[in-house]
């Protein structure tokens, strides 16, 4: 199945908004960025490389381009480095990654697009009918990922633990912890089901959407619903990543007195 993914900020739209580079170690590949302005100004944007990783509630963090282990920052060069947007165009980024002859076989980067040119005032009233100007800037970022694994390789997630939290007050918590061991960046579904297990009535929860790179492990939160009638419930989660993925399953058993 074909993704296409696109970022919208304010006055711009970015496709795609993630790149997969499949290059193999002393060889290169070019992609595309197509960026659109949708205001009603110019905008001219800097272009910039950082590093990044996810924490192990799923957050990203930012670091300077080429200090983690896994970067790809360095073998990136793109033209041009500022983009130059009139109002109601599109303009393109080139982006060629190089790999090295020791290249590791998973890496990533983010490239951010930055306004630099004088941003509009945009003035509203408060509560108490004053007039504040909020001037906003436009800032937008596209994952970089490369990847020497087949394009169509096998995603392997594999959930570590489902455990309980204390309970502060009458809410139960749960979390669970899942673990990316394949070698692609996965993004995935996590599917919640509670069902009594004597009457075999479902009570629903909400779905959440996880993002995991190789080899980290991710911790997932959640409540379950509050006051249900006592008795025995089965608690499953079930984390879906799409194509290529084996559906995983974590399962207990609970009690409500």
């Amino acid at each position: 199945m074909l993704s296409i993914q696109y970022l919208n900020a304010q006055g711009i739209s970015v496709y795609p908004s993630r790149l997969f580079f499949h290059a193999a170690p002393g060889n290169s590949e070019i992609q595309t960025i197509h960026v659109t302005n949708e205001g009603k100004s110019d905008l001219l944007l800097e272009v910039y490389l950082k590093d990044w990783i996810r924490d192990s509630l799923g957050e990203k963090v930012y670091s300077p381009p080429s200090t983690l282990p896994k970067s790809n920052a360095s073998w990136i060069r793109y033209t041009p480095n500022q983009l130059s947007i009139p109002a109601g165009t599109t303009k393109e980024l080139s982006v060629r990654l190089t790999v090295p002859e020791q290249g590791v076989p998973f890496t990533n980067s983010m490239l951010f697009m930055s306004q630099i040119n004088k941003q509009d005032t945009v003035f509203k009233q408060d509560s108490r009918g004053r007039n504040i100007g909020f001037v906003f800037r436009v800032e937008i970022g596209v994952h970089i990922y490369n990847s020497t694994a087949a394009a169509n390789s096998v995603k392997k997630l594999k959930f570590i633990k489902l455990a309980e939290l204390p309970k502060p007050d009458s809410l139960r918590r749960f979390e669970v912890e899942i673990k990316n061991e394949g070698e692609e960046a996965t993004d995935a579904t996590l599917r919640f089901q509670l069902t009594e297990t004597t009457s075999g009535q479902a009570h629903p929860l909400p779905d959440k959407l996880i993002s995991m790179l190789p080899g980290a492990s991710q911790i997932i939160r959640f409540n379950l619903p509050d006051k249900l009638p006592k008795g025995n419930y089965q608690l499953m989660v079930l984390a879906d990543g799409g194509d290529n993925s084996t559906l995983q399953i974590a399962k207990k058993q609970i009690v409500y007195e």
